[in-house]
């Protein structure tokens, strides 16, 4: 059994509380030891280490409504924010907790992850994980394919109902 070191707060006085962090060597922090696990979290939502007062951030491909894709990264929360979804939904997605293929519906989102596939879907934007796996990659062409197409016919429906009210 681990107890820290130090006045660190955090209640309880450590009776019946195991840490699950080995024993760090003298002289070298947890993160000089391995910035991996340092990095990681339970909930899977880590691609760097954290600095004070800031969330974890994962890269997603945001692909919009005119098809255009941009690599961004989002924390769990403004992810939470963007979508609508509560922290439950967005654990299908997590890389380390195993789920069976699963497709939410919610009131302003849809959460996917079918195998590779691990996405959120919403009004505006459609949100990828693992977009450079290239498993993923076939995907996400014809989804920009996709939504380029229906893009374009929107903007050519517009165009002559414009042409007709000018008329």
């Amino acid at each position: 059994m681990q107890r820290e070191q130090g006045g660190g707060g955090g209640g309880g006085g450590g009776r019946g509380m195991r840490s699950r962090v080995p024993a760090a060597k003298p002289g070298v922090s947890p993160l000089e030891e391995e910035p991996a696990a340092a990095a990681a979290t339970m909930d899977g939502w880590a691609a760097r280490p954290r600095k004070k007062g800031t969330g974890l951030l994962r890269t997603w491909m945001k692909v919009d409504s005119s098809g255009q894709a941009q690599v961004i990264e989002a924390g769990k929360h403004a992810i939470m924010r963007r979508t609508g979804l509560p922290a439950r939904d967005l654990r299908i997605l997590d890389p380390l907790l195993s789920y069976p293929s699963t497709v939410l519906g919610r009131e302003r989102a849809i959460v996917i992850n079918l195998e590779h596939i691990k996405a959120i879907i919403t009004a505006q934007e459609v949100l990828l994980l693992n977009s450079k796996d290239p498993a993923v990659s076939p995907f996400v062409e014809e989804l920009q394919r996709r939504i380029l197409r229906s893009h374009h016919a929107l903007k050519q429906q517009q165009m002559q109902r414009t042409q007709l009210h000018q008329q």
